[in-house]
């Protein structure tokens, strides 16, 4: 059996969204050149990758206030 490593996306405002995708995954088209989960999360790949500990980050929910999100709605990071 093969094993795939895996991104979890969490988002501001819905703490029961969070899509799990392959890391090696199109995240978008750069001209012709796919760029994928794991170059978009560059650093947060590599701390995976070395073992090393993987912190959140994101938005800070008080940035957010303005658009209706407080710090009770959800969690806001990239994990």
């Amino acid at each position: 059996m093969e094993t795939i490593e895996v991104v979890e996306l969490r988002f501001a405002g819905d703490k029961n969204y969070a899509p799990v995708l392959p890391a090696l995954s199109m995240y978008r088209m750069d001209g012709h050149h796919v760029v994928t989960y794991a170059e978009r999360f560059a650093k947060q790949y590599a701390e995976f990758q070395q073992g090393a500990a993987q912190h959140a980050s994101g938005t800070p929910l008080e940035k957010l206030a303005q658009y209706g999100i407080s710090g009770a709605r959800g969690r806001c990071c990239v994990g």
